[in-house]
Parts: C-alpha cells; sequence; structure tokens
C-alpha cells in the first residue's frame, strides 16, 4: 500500500477466514496469505482476536516511536498510542466507522497546542479495496532515529529497518474484511491481529523517496501545528535532550489516508524536520 495506488506492483496481500464462522460463536482464527511475484507464497496465522502489538523504525536503544495497536477482543476497535511522542494522543478506529485522532484530555491538548480542544481529526472508515480500508501512515525519514533507554524487553517489539538516506520508511496500518479478494501492495507485512468481528488488523512496511511533494505536504502540516508560545521552553528542553519526537498528522490528498510524520525534534523551530 503506498500514497499513490497506481503505482503499486504486483505483490500481493491476501487476509481470509481458512473456515466457515458460525455467527453465534468466536471468530475462527485469519490466516495472511503472501503470494510473491514468482508465484510462491507465504501463509501466517494471525492471532487473536484481541491483543497487542508494538513496532518501531530502528533497533533496541536507538529507533523511532515506539507505536503499540490495541485489539479489542470481543469488538472490531482498534487503538494506536506511540511512546516516544506521548502517551497523551492516541488513534481510535472504531467498529463503527467513525475514526479519530485525538488528545486523551483537554489539558493534554492545552499544553501542545494551546487550545483545549481534543480531537485533532475525524473521518468515516472508507470502503477500501478488495476489503482492505487504510487507516494511517507513520512515516520516519532517515535521519530521525534516537538513542533511547527502553525498559521494553525488544523481542516484544517488531523491528523495522531505517530507510536509505534520502528516503522514509512507512508503517501502513489498515483494518481488513476477510474472504474480499487480493490486495496488489508494494509493501511487506509484517504483524497484524484478528478482531472480534472476523476482521483484522494488518501492519505493512515500505521505503519510498522523498520528493520535493513530500517535503511541501509537511512542511503544510507542520503550519497547521504551530507551537504555542507557552511551550516554547518545554520544547526546547525536549530538544536539547537529544529524544524529543515530533508527530505531524495530515492527510493524503490522493486517498484520504491518514499521514503521521514520526519526526526527531532538534530546535524548536522544527527544523530537523526536513522542511527547510
Amino acid at each position: 500500500m503506498t500514497t499513490e495506488p497506481e503505482s503499486l506492483s504486483p505483490a500481493l496481500s491476501e487476509v481470509k477466514n481458512r473456515d466457515v464462522r458460525d455467527a453465534a460463536k468466536a471468530p475462527k482464527p485469519l490466516s495472511m496469505v503472501l503470494v510473491m511475484p514468482d508465484g510462491t507464497s507465504h501463509t501466517e496465522v494471525l492471532p487473536g482476536p484481541g491483543g497487542k502489538i508494538r513496532v518501531a523504525v530502528g533497533s533496541p536503544g536507538k529507533r523511532a516511536s515506539l507505536w503499540t495497536i490495541i485489539a479489542s477482543k470481543g469488538k472490531g476497535d482498534v487503538y494506536m498510542t506511540a511512546r516516544g511522542l506521548g502517551s497523551g494522543m492516541k488513534f481510535s478506529l472504531h467498529e463503527s466507522g467513525e475514526w479519530r485522532f485525538a488528545f486523551l484530555s483537554d489539558d493534554l491538548a492545552e499544553q501542545h497546542t494551546g487550545s483545549r480542544r481534543r480531537l485533532v481529526d475525524q473521518w468515516d472508515r472508507p470502503e477500501g479495496s478488495s476489503g482492505w480500508a487504510r487507516a494511517v501512515e507513520i512515516r520516519t525519514l532517515h535521519g530521525h532515529l534516537a538513542d533511547v533507554d527502553d525498559a521494553i524487553a525488544p523481542e516484544e517489539v517488531t523491528w523495522l529497518p531505517e530507510a536509505q538516506p534520502g528516503r522514509f520508511a512507512v508503517m501502513h496500518v489498515a483494518v481488513v474484511k476477510p474472504n474480499e479478494g487480493v490486495l496488489n501492495a508494494r509493501a511487506v507485512p509484517v504483524a497484524g491481529l484478528g478482531l472480534g468481528t472476523g476482521e483484522a488488523v494488518v501492519v505493512l512496511y515500505s521505503t519510498h523517496e522523498f520528493t520535493e511533494a513530500h517535503r511541501a505536504n509537511l512542511a503544510e502540516n507542520l503550519r497547521r501545528y504551530p507551537f504555542p508560545a507557552s511551550a516554547a521552553d518545554a520544547v526546547a528542553a525536549a530538544a536539547a535532550s537529544g529524544q524529543a519526537r515530533l508527530a505531524v498528522e495530515g492527510s493524503d490528498d490522493a486517498s484520504g489516508v491518514r499521514v503521521v510524520w514520526d519526526l526527531r525534534v532538534t530546535s524548536p523551530s522544527g527544523d530537523d524536520a526536513g522542511t527547510q
């Protein structure tokens, strides 16, 4: 999955239910089938329904934000939070089709934006292609990893490679209906969970060139969320620590998928965000 659907490759990914599900019983296990361009395939049964997965770009001790995805056992709700961007914000992908990105409290919203409005973004679940409803892309530029002292065990995290210079890594998150067909994707499935509805949340990974169009999009989204004057000292102190991170949320005009640039902060003006 990329932000340019016409550029997708022949690589195929499919989530399907192996068994006919009795509606009165819990969902059967889901299997994810990856079909390679040469025709070979690999099948993996997803854990769940419900559970937790952690994903980060980088390696133990040097990484971008650590994203935690939590799936409901008896429902189709999915929640995403990030360590490094603060635990005060989350994506809520509700079974109802109402998807949101918001602060967890009015006080946190005011601290970071100068406004007590918690809701940052709200949109309806898209129809998707072949059952794949694309939700969020987490983008990390080359050079935006930071040295961290993690308490979490490395084996509990799915580690994704940093992009090469001039490129950025993308963690794609989608909610998928089984048995809706095959998705052509220039991305590699790396993790997933079954949901209580019989659907699944799936994480894929890819890298892309950082173009002038991406630079302009990032700059525009940065202007949407200026630091309030009251937070200037805190931002400067956090940048000086070398571990501060900034989430720049927006949407891709071509597809509507929500995009978060996960960036390392080195100055209050955001110069290290690659927009200069």
